[in-house]
Formats: structure tokens, C-alpha cells, sequence
């Protein structure tokens, strides 16, 4: 199986398949208790009893493989979580960060809109000044 991408340096491996010895095992045994507990099977109690306690006990016997699985799978659970918080914290501070990069300062906003407006008070006026010219007024 390939691994997951994580982020983008890390990736996770998860090597358990059904075809693990332990899944295997444990789904041997459960069928055969099923069989067992069949009870339109027709097995005399003796065999019936047999087939349960060795499905019992291979149950017994594959616990230590089938808690490794676990653990492992606890594990991998635990490595996507600790990634998933991490990637959502660095995506919070990215978006902070960007904010904070496109962000106006109000301080100087205000002060070029200031200068803004003088300037253009000072063109209406120099306009009007030059609409009032006429080669009369001038002579």
C-alpha cells in the first residue's frame, strides 16, 4: 500500500492487510465457532464442544498479534491526528499571517486620504481659477 502524505515532508505507512496471519486466524476461529454453534449442524455435543474450545482457544492465542494490530493502527491514528492539529494550526497562522500582510494601517490610511483630498481641492480651485480666464479679463 503507499503511503499517505501526511504534509510535505511527512508520510505514514499502514502495512496491515487482511490477508495479516492474525486476521486470518481470528476469522478461522470465529467461523468455525459459528459452525459449531450451528444447531442445525448435525455433530454429535463432543465434537460440537471440540470445535468451540479449539476455536476458543485459537481466539486466546491470536490476542497478543491481533493487540499489535491495534496498537499499530492507535498508532497511525494517533500520527494523522497529531498532523491533522498541526496542519490546521500552520493554516490559522498562514491566514494571520497573510491578514496581517494585506491589512491597512488605519493611522496611515487616514493620513493619505487627508492628503488625497488636499490635492484634490487644490486642482477644483486651480480649475476654477482657469475656467474664470478669458483673453477680455486679461487685456
Amino acid at each position: 500500500m503507499s503511503p499517505f502524505q501526511l504534509s510535505e515532508s511527512e508520510a505514514l505507512t499502514v502495512d496491515i492487510k487482511a490477508t495479516n496471519p492474525e486476521l486470518k486466524d481470528t476469522l478461522k476461529n470465529l467461523a468455525i465457532a459459528a459452525i459449531a454453534a450451528d444447531k442445525t449442524l448435525t455433530v454429535n455435543n463432543t465434537e460440537r464442544s471440540a470445535l468451540l474450545l479449539a476455536a476458543g482457544e485459537g481466539m486466546l492465542r491470536n490476542q497478543d498479534g491481533l493487540t499489535s494490530l491495534r496498537a499499530q493502527i492507535g498508532f497511525a491514528e494517533a500520527r494523522i491526528d497529531s498532523m491533522a492539529t498541526r496542519n490546521a494550526s500552520e493554516s490559522v497562522s498562514l491566514e494571520y499571517a497573510k491578514g496581517t500582510l494585506l491589512a491597512a494601517d488605519p493611522y496611515d490610511t487616514a493620513t493619505r486620504l487627508g492628503e488625497v483630498q488636499f490635492q484634490l481641492q487644490s486642482l477644483y480651485a486651480v480649475t476654477v481659477k482657469t475656467s474664470q480666464l478669458s483673453l477680455v479679463n486679461f487685456l
